[in-house]
């Protein structure tokens, strides 16, 4: 996802001494535990196992199994490239000393609105789907992985939990579907101690009436600046929060953090600042662009980045307590030496063609690896190049996007790119790349791009002229008897027309023959009256009609390329028979 940047920005500061008084007041989630086993669902190498990797969201064995390669649905919604612009605010460099406080700018545009950004569900959001399954939203937020619990199990709050564990608090209450509900004394379920009127809302556990005015915090974007760092190094984080309620929100503080598996955990999380927010009007937004550091003792991997305002220590009532919180759709990854940076290689890359035309579709198959550590998110992109280092000109025609690749693991893919068709004839080298964008830091840089053979490219001459032209709508060319006719060109808008006369009781039958993925191309067998009468209008590389005369009469043959293309040559065969 792509933030704009906004229009000021300004480093915020770290409040050392509201963070000593806050971090002892954090509540601590129920721990995650692990599955271990291949095929559940997982969102980083931590959720699996010792001797299991996070493979497609999915725990999977070193040797490959669950390798569900390259999938079109697997792209996060984030633009990579190490530049975020020249209008970011990088902060302090590694060796300076970081700013003085400075002011928040309270200034934001008018009539904000959140923007969900697409996806199906927020990242790593989790859900109960029935009692005996859970499920967890993948990290690029395109839809649910499910895993069902175990015998001794039972899905609450979003998680398969054995049936004597401890789910909330006791004594704890919470709004749930307009009802206040209270964690039981053994901390295995809540309960419902009262249900709002209809006039009435619930807010922070308790019935509120629905016209007192109050806000409502949260997100309409965050993200970060992709790449990968090492501790201390600076990075950015962009995003606006935003008031959907109907009464000022002051006074209240947010918290950044980096978090291994994108759910807010503060006592596992990386704590990156305390800042206070400045106070937000109804229906207006906080645009926010600032620098932060990696922590020093920051461990080597992948993280996101998380949001929390008026979370650590809650002092607005909202509508909704529950939306204070974002994670970033991207991730960075953090290494603390050489030996924690990826090493992403072609193992394979081929296609199935050796002279195509313009426009032509070709078949591809590849299979990559990795032999160093876990990667973020990356592109694989196909590109066809004058040169066999794909330097100078090339046309880039296929791109995916792939959520990280973990450490001895690979991936295959296979697919269609097509062919421009404004590309020059002549040859052209297939350069098939890993990390184009150079979003990743890798030991070793010079094996991404592979290429082994060129693709001939050949095309027509672009002319619209043939043995049967000129001809028009008004002055149609005339076809004598049966005949087969090759190499009739027909182009956008120049249909072709021909003229055909039949006596009574003769049948006509005319086919076309022609490469569909060069256009389609269509014909029409139109009247004395100009009215169309038959026609063939189909998907593949012939058209055929056929018509009985009546009566002595003449034809006319439309044929033309339709469907988005623009030109294309076919032959034709031309059969009168008589009664």
């Amino acid at each position: 996802m792509t933030t704009p940047t906004p229009p000021s920005a300004r480093t915020l500061r770290l409040l050392t001494t509201a963070l000593l008084l806050t971090l002892p007041l954090l509540a601590c989630e129920a721990e995650y535990r692990n599955r271990g086993e291949g095929g559940d669902p997982c969102a980083t190498d931590g959720d699996c196992a010792a001797g299991l990797s996070c493979v497609a969201f999915v725990c999977a064995d070193g040797d490959g199994t669950y390798d569900v390669g390259v999938r079109p649905d697997a792209r996060p919604d984030v633009t990579p490239g190490p530049d975020p612009g020249p209008d970011f605010d990088a902060g302090p460099g590694p060796d300076t000393t970081p700013p003085p406080d400075a002011a928040l700018d309270t200034s934001s545009p008018p009539d904000a609105s959140p923007d969900t950004g697409g996806g199906v569900c927020a990242p790593m959001e989790r859900r109960c789907n029935g009692p005996r399954t859970e499920q967890i939203c993948r990290p690029d937020g395109l839809g649910f992985v499910s895993r069902s619990c175990d015998e001794d199990e039972t899905c609450a709050e979003g998680r398969c939990r054995a049936n004597n564990t401890m789910i909330c608090e006791p004594g704890l209450a919470r709004c749930d579907n307009n009802q206040i509900v209270r964690c039981r004394d053994d901390g295995l379920d809540y309960v419902v101690v009262a249900e709002c009127a209809d006039d009435e809302v619930c807010v922070s556990a308790r019935c509120e009436r629905r016209d007192q005015p109050l806000p409502d915090l949260t997100f309409a974007e965050f993200d970060v600046q992709l790449g990968t760092y090492r501790p201390g190094d600076p990075f950015g984080i962009e995003g606006e929060l935003i008031n959907v309620g109907s009464d000022i929100a002051e006074g209240f503080t947010c918290s950044l953090w980096l978090s291994a598996n994108g759910r807010l955990e503060p006592n596992r999380d990386i704590l990156l600042d305390v800042v206070p927010a400045p106070s937000i009007e109804p229906l207006q937004g906080f645009p926010f662009s600032l620098s932060t550091r990696i922590p020093d003792n920051t461990p080597a991997g992948s993280y996101r980045a998380i949001a929390a305002c008026d979370v650590l220590m809650p002092t607005v009532t909202e509508i909704n307590e529950d939306n204070n919180t974002a994670t970033s759709r991207g991730a960075i990854t953090v290494i603390t030496s050489d030996d924690d940076l990826p090493d992403l290689y072609w193992e394979f890359a081929d296609f199935e063609a050796d002279t195509v035309q313009t426009g032509e579709e070709v078949f591809f198959f590849a299979s990559f690896g990795n032999s160093g550590a876990s990667t973020g998110p990356f592109a694989l992109q196909i590109a066809l190049s004058r040169e066999p280092d794909g330097a100078g000109e090339r046309y880039v025609v296929w791109e995916e996007f792939l959520g990280g690749l973990g450490g001895g693991e690979a991936q295959g893919f296979e697919g269609l790119f097509r062919v421009p068709p404004d590309i020059e004839p002549g040859p052209w080298f297939v350069i098939f790349e890993l990390d184009p964008f150079n979003t990743i830091a890798e030991s070793n840089e010079r094996n991404n791009a592979f290429s082994m053979r060129p693709l001939f490219v050949d095309s027509i001459d672009g002319t619209c002229e043939d043995d049967l032209d000129p001809n028009s709508r008004g002055a149609p060319r005339l076809l004598r008897g049966s005949g087969e006719y090759v190499d009739l060109v027909s182009c956008v808008p120049e249909n072709d027309f021909y003229l055909v006369c039949l006596e009574p009781e003769q049948r006509l039958r005319l086919s076309l023959f022609f490469n569909h993925n060069l256009g389609d191309v269509d014909v029409n067998l139109i009247g004395e009256d100009g009215q169309t009468i038959n026609g063939s209008y189909g998907i593949n590389n012939q058209e055929y009609v056929e018509h009985v005369a009546r009566r002595e009469e003449c034809l006319t043959v439309e044929v033309y390329v339709c469907c988005g293309g623009n030109r294309n040559t076919y032959n034709m065969d031309l059969i009168i028979e008589d009664p």
